[in-house]
């Protein structure tokens, strides 16, 4: 876990930001939770801010606005219980970035891949700063063939080979019915053997 802290005066003063080491790595259209854990002790200042800012882009996300926090609520999780909080969403993010509920994490929904890079989250109050950085990497999902299209062009394909071979039959079998048609006509023209020796006959005679 990476972390960041800054002591206070006296000797159990310290407060304490972490956020995991390794990448985040998503598909787009998922949610990404960059997990945050914010630790005061002894005491939550009674009044602090919490800025989640998108290095890469150069553009801030998420404003956590907190005061009138009580005293003697110390801890990773009493701090949201014991102050007044006013959330900010700035623009780009008012429908996608959401405070989780696990501490001071992020959510934001719908990742792209333009939201890939160093996102950072910074506590600001009196005498106090911490700060931690997430690396968020959104991978596009290639839209894949769909079998329906490659089925139908084999469909295609298929039918337009059939009906080919269908065509050649039939020129085929028309071939056949002509040439027997014009035989058929042929031994109609031809004279035939009674007739010719008739004809003969009748010039000798």
């Amino acid at each position: 876990m990476l972390s960041s802290s800054l002591f206070l005066p006296g000797p159990t003063a310290a407060h304490l930001l972490t956020a995991p080491e390794s990448p985040i790595h998503l598909s787009a259209g998922n949610t990404a939770l960059l997990s945050v854990s914010l630790n005061f002790s002894p005491l939550v200042p009674e009044y602090f801010q919490l800025r989640w800012r998108f290095d890469t882009g150069q553009r801030l996300v998420l404003i956590l606005k907190a005061d009138r926090c009580l005293a003697g609520t110390a801890g990773p999780r009493p701090w949201r219980d014991s102050c007044r909080i006013n959330i900010v969403k700035l623009e780009g993010y008012k429908h996608r970035a959401e405070l989780g509920s696990e501490n001071a994490s992020l959510v934001l929904q719908n990742v792209r891949a333009e939201d890939s890079g160093n996102y950072s989250v910074t506590v600001l109050a009196f005498n106090l700063k911490l700060s931690a950085n997430i690396i968020l990497t959104v991978t596009e999902v290639e839209a894949p063939v769909t079998l329906m299209t490659a089925a139908g062009d084999r469909d295609y394909e298929v039918t337009n080979a059939i009906q080919l071979s269908v065509a050649g039959v039939i020129l085929c079998l028309l071939g056949l019915i002509l040439a027997e048609v014009r035989n058929a006509l042929l031994l109609l023209e031809m004279p035939s053997s009674e007739d010719s020796d008739g004809l003969y006959y009748n010039s000798s005679y």
